[in-house]
């Protein structure tokens, strides 16, 4: 995910729902399509010149024309920028992704995440409210909390919490509780989604490159870029499940989520496009392990060193990165400078 875009990011009510813009510069420049500089990741415009195309980063774009961020077109540059984080490039007319327009997401969590958010969700609220034994559901496997909530007499234990809470939190009746607890497992279910498709996935990676390891006893180099593989891996593990504790912190008592559903919202989708965003990164490589032999094969090696290079300009250290970064200007290769 890019980093910071020099636009602001406020939409304004009226602005287009379309890649738009006033400026006659950008009807008359051919077939141009906007997509992150495969140098650095920043949003750049790409345009036709010659046998060649030419990327012109949009903030060097935007300075060039003069374009104010409070106009219109500065607005839409802001919100192009911002787009390039959710889809793979756009085209003057292309319909802008509602992450940019009004939070919402452009992908939906399978049934089963839906059902494991809210059904976790459920068994955390009567637990809470002390209507069973204290268990910490939030933590719990998907199994244990799928089994648990479809035992005999669930329907009646949360019928019974959802008029605990609409008295505790003064609300109208019951089913503004229950209408709550489903906006809130809606966006929950988006982050169980992410646990899967992301975290979990991850950690098996680590788990290949860990087994790999037990076959190269003797073999220092190979030893030693795995070692490298395994230590950014771990280091991305560590960002990826600081997003989710923090998530998970904000929203495990679920009163109080209930109480401030709004303002919590807007945490867990910020999270959300975080995680959708690292995960749209980390899915090639994820991809190319999963269909690679689990053991050692002829295609091991390229794709160990094109997981180093995926993770080293992402997870390693500044300091450590500027000077391999600076020994590789040196030997005459410009090495990957790639973020997300």
């Amino acid at each position: 995910m890019s980093a910071v875009t020099p636009f602001q990011s406020a939409r304004p009510e009226a602005a287009p729902d379309r890649c738009t813009f006033e400026h006659p510069l950008f009807s008359r420049l051919g077939e141009v399509v906007f997509r992150p500089a495969e140098a650095d990741g920043a949003p750049s415009l790409l345009m036709p010149l010659g046998r060649t195309t030419a990327a012109l980063p949009l903030r060097s774009l935007q300075a060039e024309l003069g374009i104010d961020s409070a106009s219109s077109d500065g607005r839409m540059l802001a919100l192009v920028a911002r787009a390039l984080d959710f889809v793979a490039d756009l085209r003057l007319g292309d319909p802008l992704p509602v992450e940019v327009l009004d939070g919402a997401a452009s992908w939906q969590p399978s049934a089963l995440h839906q059902q494991l958010a809210a059904s976790r969700l459920k068994l955390q609220l009567i637990s809470q409210l002390g209507m069973d034994n204290s268990v910490d559901w939030g933590k719990a496997e998907p199994r244990a909390v799928l089994a648990a909530a479809a035992e005999p007499g669930m329907r009646l234990r949360l019928q019974a919490a959802y008029i605990e809470v609409t008295a505790r939190l003064g609300f109208s009746d019951a089913a503004v509780v229950a209408r709550l607890v489903e906006d809130a497992a809606h966006e929950l279910g988006f982050v169980e989604a992410l646990r899967d498709r992301l975290l979990r996935r991850v950690l098996r990676l680590m788990e290949r490159v860990r087994h790999l390891a037990t076959g190269l006893a003797q073999n220092l180099a190979g030893l030693e870029l795995l070692s490298r593989v395994t230590r950014l891996t771990s280091i991305a593990i560590g960002k990826i499940n600081a997003r989710f504790a923090e998530l998970d912190g904000q929203t495990e008592i679920v009163l109080d989520t209930l109480r401030s559903l709004e303002t919590r919202r807007v945490l867990i989708r910020q999270h959300r496009d975080w995680l959708y965003c690292s995960l749209r990164g980390w899915e090639p490589i994820l991809a190319a392990w999963e269909a690679a032999a689990f053991d050692w094969s002829d295609g091991t090696w390229p794709l160990l060193g094109r997981t180093y290079r995926f993770l080293a300009p992402r997870f390693m250290p500044m300091q450590e990165w500027q000077s391999t970064t600076r020994a590789k200007l040196h030997e005459g290769d410009t090495g990957p400078r790639m973020i997300w």
